[in-house]
């Protein structure tokens, strides 16, 4: 690497950390800017073409191109700094944020940014920061049906029973029997005699 290119990577650098320690959700793609310069379209070059010396400064920085994100450790202290100024931000927001972009980098945080995660939230909402990720739609369609067939837990083969039942599906599975559009937009999963059933419960199946 001559001169000329070194004095070149070191102005990017700088403009990357800055973009960094600003809190700039920085992004390896031609659309993302900084300060009117085109950091991202460098950070896609140094994925193709960048050499490991570079590639380790980058990192050090706090910028991982493995993820084209925020290093685990940065994105954590993103949302250590949003629960510092609670309540400014809605909690859902916080939220949304942790299930997004640390929960599932969890393997990579230090168990003192852990703790310290949960202290804060525990402070600010009295309860305990799960974290385990949350079920998707169709790890929920899964455990209701499993529900519906599970005699034990369910004798009278219903879909929809009392919360000392259903227990964590309760919730959901009411929504969805007061909700045509969202009973409805997962029926597609269920054969007809179950969707005979739901509609003998009350469901508003169409």
């Amino acid at each position: 690497m001559n001169s000329e290119q070194t004095d070149t990577n070191k102005l990017w650098l700088t403009l990357l950390s800055e973009a960094i320690k600003s809190g700039e959700n920085v992004k390896a793609n031609h659309r993302y800017r900084f300060k009117g310069q085109n950091l991202g379209t460098y950070l896609v070059g140094l994925k193709k073409r960048g050499t490991p010396e570079l590639l380790t400064k980058i990192k050090e920085l706090g910028f991982d191109l493995e993820k084209t994100s925020r290093t685990p450790e940065n994105a954590a202290k993103k949302l250590i700094e949003k629960l510092l100024v609670m309540p400014k931000i809605k909690k859902s927001i916080i939220q949304t944020d942790f299930n997004n972009t640390v929960l599932p980098r969890k393997e990579g945080l230090s168990v003192e940014t852990i703790d310290r995660i949960n202290k804060l939230w525990e402070d600010l909402y009295n309860e305990a920061r799960s974290w385990t990720p949350p079920l998707t739609t169709i790890d929920k369609i899964i455990k209701w049906k499993e529900f519906r067939y599970d005699k034990k837990r369910n004798p009278n083969r219903k879909w929809h029973q009392g919360l000392s039942y259903m227990g964590d599906l309760y919730t959901w599975v009411y929504n969805l029997k007061n909700d045509e559009y969202k009973i409805n937009s997962i029926i597609g999963v269920f054969n007809e005699k179950e969707k005979r059933e739901l509609i003998s419960e009350g469901f508003p199946v169409k």
